[in-house]
C-alpha cells in the first residue's frame, strides 16, 4: 500500500474553486515529477475524488497513459512507453468533489447561519481533498491558487503573492511553501475576521469566525512570549513566513500544527478574558506552546513514516510543559504534570 520511488514528485500547484455556499468544488493539480528509474507504472493518492482528466507531459509532448483507482485511493498510472530516468514530467489532473462534513479532508461547516471551509489532513486526508503523494516522507513545495467569492477571506500556509478580482470572484495566488509533507497543508475560507498579533518575529494574526474577534485577546497576549521562548530554545528563527492562529468551530482534533496556519478548536483558542477560568488559560498556554513547538519538531524536521509520530508528539509535549511552566508559572503547569505522572 506504500507509494513507490521510481517516480517522485518535485513540486505541486493546487488550483481550487471554492464557495462555502455550495456543497461541491472543482480543482486541478499540476505536479512536477522526476523519474528515478525507468518504469511504465507509478501511483499517487486521490481518494473519493471524481477524476475527470489525467495528462502526463514530457519533453516530447503528451505521454499516452491509462489509469485506474484502487484501494485506499491509490491511483495507478500505466504509460504506453517507458518513462526516461533522470527526466522531468508534468502530471496534470482535473477533478471535482463534495465538501466533507466530518471535519476531515476539505470540509464545510456552518455556524451562526454562515458557512466556512476548513481542512484537517493528518494523517491521510489530503488525498480526499486533491490528488497528491500523501505520505510524510514526500516533502515538496506546494503552491495554492484559490478562486473564492469576492468578500470572503481565504488563507493558506503562506502569504498572498498576487490577487485579481473579476465577475464577483477573487483569484488568490499564494507564495510557494517550503518543502512540506501533504498532511501539513491547510486552507480556510469564509467570512473570517482577523486580529493582528503584535510583537512576533513574523506577521501574525488570530483568525476567527464572524463576530468572535472580541475573544482573541488572550491568544494575542500569549503568542509573542511563546514564540520568542521557542526561538531562543532552538537557537533559530521561526522557520515560516507568517503565523495565523485559526479558531475553528467543531474541530475534532483539538489543534493542528499546520505551519503558518495553526488550527485550534475555537473553544480552546478564543476565551472571554473577563470570565475564563485558570484551567482554560492553562489549557490554551499548554496547547499553544505544544503546537508552536511542532514548527520545529514535525514541520521543519518530519518523520519518514507514521511509526515515528510519537517522537513529534512527545517532544512537543515535553517542551510545552518545560517552557509553559517557565513562561506562565501562575498556571501551575509543572504541578499539574507531576500530578498526572503520579
Amino acid at each position: 500500500m506504500r507509494l513507490g520511488r521510481e517516480v517522485v514528485p518535485v513540486s505541486e500547484t493546487i488550483e481550487l474553486r471554492l464557495d462555502p455556499a455550495d456543497s461541491t468544488y472543482t480543482g486541478a493539480v499540476a505536479i512536477s515529477l522526476w523519474v528515478v528509474e525507468s518504469t511504465r507504472n507509478f501511483r499517487f493518492h486521490a481518494k473519493e475524488l471524481s477524476i475527470e482528466k489525467v495528462e502526463l507531459r514530457g519533453g516530447g509532448g503528451l505521454v499516452p497513459l491509462h489509469w485506474v483507482v484502487g484501494q485506499a485511493g491509490l491511483v495507478e498510472v500505466s504509460t504506453d512507453v517507458a518513462l526516461t530516468p533522470t527526466s522531468q514530467y508534468e502530471l496534470r489532473i482535473e477533478f471535482s468533489n463534495n465538501f466533507d462534513t466530518r471535519a476531515l479532508g476539505l470540509y464545510r461547516v456552518e455556524t451562526r447561519g454562515r458557512a466556512y471551509l476548513f481542512t484537517q489532513f493528518e494523517a491521510w486526508y489530503a488525498r480526499q481533498a486533491f490528488p497528491c503523494w500523501d505520505e510524510p516522507s514526500f516533502k515538496i513545495p506546494y503552491q495554492f491558487v484559490l478562486r473564492v467569492p469576492d468578500g470572503l477571506l481565504a488563507l493558506t500556509n503562506t502569504p498572498v503573492q498576487e490577487e485579481q478580482v473579476a465577475a464577483g470572484w477573487r483569484e488568490l495566488t499564494f507564495k510557494k511553501t517550503p518543502p512540506l509533507p501533504s498532511y501539513l497543508l491547510a486552507l480556510a475560507v469564509g467570512p473570517l475576521e482577523e486580529v493582528t498579533i503584535p510583537g512576533l518575529s513574523v506577521p501574525g494574526q488570530v483568525v476567527t469566525t464572524a463576530g468572535n474577534t472580541s475573544l482573541a485577546a488572550e491568544a494575542v497576549r500569549l503568542a509573542p512570549p511563546v514564540l520568542q521562548a521557542l526561538e531562543q530554545y532552538f537557537g533559530s528563527a521561526y522557520p515560516y513566513e507568517k503565523l495565523a492562529l485559526i479558531g475553528v468551530p467543531e474541530f475534532m482534533p483539538g489543534a493542528m500544527e499546520n505551519p503558518g496556519a495553526v488550527t485550534f478548536r475555537d473553544e480552546i483558542l478564543l476565551l472571554d478574558s473577563r470570565a475564563a477560568s485558570p484551567a482554560q488559560r492553562q489549557r490554551l498556554g499548554l496547547i499553544m506552546t505544544h503546537e508552536l513547538a511542532h514548527m520545529w519538531f514535525g514541520d521543519l524536521v518530519t518523520m519518514a513514516w507514521w511509526d515515528d509520530l510519537w517522537l513529534n508528539e512527545s517532544f512537543a509535549d515535553w517542551l510545552a510543559y518545560k517552557l509553559g511552566d517557565e513562561l506562565f508559572p501562575e498556571y501551575g503547569i509543572g504541578i499539574t504534570e507531576l500530578q498526572d505522572v503520579q
